[in-house]
C-alpha cells in the first residue's frame, strides 16, 4: 500500500486566494501581539487555512454574509414557530440551512460562531473548549466522559438524561466541576500553562513565515528579511530555524490553534 502524501495547494493558487495577507515583510502590518488574546491569535492561525477559505466559499459564495453569533440563532429558533428565513446580503437563507451550516464548522473547526469570512481580521469568534456528556447506554457505565469538560475557562455545559435517575447524575456532575475546579486553579499556575502563554511571543513570526510561504518565498530570503544568520559556516542555521518555524506554524493553523484559543 503506497503512502499518500498530504495534498498541498500550489503556491501560485494560494496567492492568489490569500490576496488579502498583509506583507510579510512589514512588521507593523501584523497585530499588536500586547493586545492579542488566545481567541484573537486562534483566529489569526485559522484563517490561513486553505481548508478553511475553500470550504467556506463553497458552502457559502463570495458574497458577504451576515455573521451572527450562535447565541443569537439559538435565541431565533428558540422565537421561531414557521419556516421563518434570514435574509443575508440580499439573498433569503432559511434558518435551518444557517444552523446546518454553523453544524458544520462547529465539528471540524469547533467554532461556535458563524463562520467569519478569513479576510476579516476583526471577526467576533468563539471556540469550543469543552464539555461533560451524561450518557444514557448503560446503568453500568460511567455516564459522562471527564477529558470533556469546560466550555471556557470558567464555563462548563452539562447534559442530563431525563431517562435515567437524576440524583446520581446531579451528584456526580458537582463532584466532576469541583474536581475540574481543582484542576483549573492548579493549571492556571502550572509550568505547562505559563510555557504556553510564553510561545505567543513567537506567534508573530509564525504568522509572517507562513505568509512568505504561502506567497512562495523560500527559506535563504526570509532568513535575510528576518536578520537571522544564514552562513555557511553557521551550516545555514537562520534556514534551519525558520523551517522549524515554519512546521510548527503549519501545525497551529491546521489544528493547534484550539489549543491556543484556551489561554487566557
Amino acid at each position: 500500500m503506497k503512502n499518500e502524501k498530504k495534498h498541498e495547494p500550489n503556491k501560485e493558487y494560494l496567492a492568489q486566494r490569500f490576496s488579502w495577507l498583509p506583507d510579510w515583510r512589514q512588521e507593523d502590518q501584523y497585530p499588536d501581539p500586547s493586545t492579542m488574546t488566545g481567541t484573537n491569535w486562534a483566529w489569526e492561525f485559522l484563517r490561513r487555512q486553505p481548508h478553511y477559505g475553500n470550504l467556506r466559499k463553497s458552502l457559502i459564495g463570495e458574497s458577504k454574509l451576515s455573521e451572527i453569533d450562535l447565541h443569537e440563532a439559538r435565541n431565533i429558533v428558540a422565537q421561531s414557530t414557521s419556516d421563518r428565513e434570514l435574509i443575508f446580503s440580499e439573498e433569503d437563507r432559511p434558518l435551518t440551512q444557517v444552523i446546518e451550516l454553523m453544524e458544520i464548522f462547529y465539528g471540524r473547526f469547533g467554532l461556535l460562531t458563524f463562520p467569519p469570512a478569513p479576510e476579516n481580521a476583526t471577526a467576533r469568534i468563539k471556540f469550543e473548549d469543552r464539555r461533560i456528556f451524561f450518557r444514557s447506554e448503560s446503568q453500568s457505565r460511567r455516564h459522562y466522559e471527564p477529558e470533556e469538560t469546560f466550555l471556557g475557562f470558567n464555563e462548563a455545559l452539562c447534559t442530563i438524561d431525563m431517562e435515567l435517575p437524576i440524583d446520581p447524575q446531579l451528584k456526580k456532575i458537582k463532584e466532576t466541576i469541583r474536581q475540574r475546579i481543582g484542576m483549573r486553579n492548579t493549571q492556571e499556575n502550572s509550568p505547562s500553562s505559563q510555557m504556553m502563554r510564553m510561545r505567543t511571543s513567537k506567534y508573530l513570526l509564525y504568522l509572517r513565515v507562513l505568509d512568505a510561504d504561502i506567497r512562495g518565498i523560500d527559506l535563504k530570503e526570509m532568513a535575510d528579511v528576518f536578520g537571522m544568520d544564514n552562513s555557511y559556516d553557521d551550516d545555514f542555521r537562520g534556514e534551519k530555524t525558520l523551517r522549524w518555524n515554519l512546521m510548527e506554524a503549519k501545525r497551529l493553523r491546521d489544528s493547534g490553534y484550539r489549543q491556543i484559543a484556551k489561554i487566557s
